[in-house]
């Protein structure tokens, strides 16, 4: 085990690799966080509501969810955002924004009546230029 020392006017901090390292991840996945959490809340406030049955249908997680819940008469209530953990999930390569509502690609294509359309094309590329990718 390699143990770095930072010596600073008579204090002294030792820690290991291993836990710089995983200070490091925790930090990266709290920022994916916030920018997948940003990206969700884009997409659900633009998202054309009718019924508000597609809108409160989005899903945030570390795995697609294409099930829906409630129906147009009575829709769900919205998922606010990924929930936090504070062990990153081992398997977490990536983070899935999505929404099993059959005619959710035509709002986004615009083929629905209430604007806005391409809400996600446009949700994605704000927080592009917002951070850079």
């Amino acid at each position: 085990s390699v143990t770095l020392v930072f010596a600073v006017t008579m204090i002294k901090f030792t820690t290991s690799i291993k836990k710089i390292n995983e200070s490091i991840k925790r930090d990266a996945h709290a920022q994916i966080k916030d920018i997948a959490n940003d990206l969700f809340r884009r997409i659900v406030t633009r998202n054309p509501v009718d019924t508000g049955f597609s809108s409160s249908n989005w899903n945030i997680g570390y795995a697609a969810n294409f099930k829906t819940r409630g129906s147009k008469k009575s829709p769900p209530q919205i998922v606010n955002k990924l929930q936090n953990t504070k062990k990153i999930p081992s398997n977490m390569k990536s983070i899935h924004i999505s929404n099993g509502v059959n005619y959710i690609e035509y709002l986004e294509q615009g083929t629905a009546t209430q604007a806005p359309r391409q809400f996600v094309a446009l949700s994605v590329a704000e927080i592009r230029a917002k951070h850079g990718s």
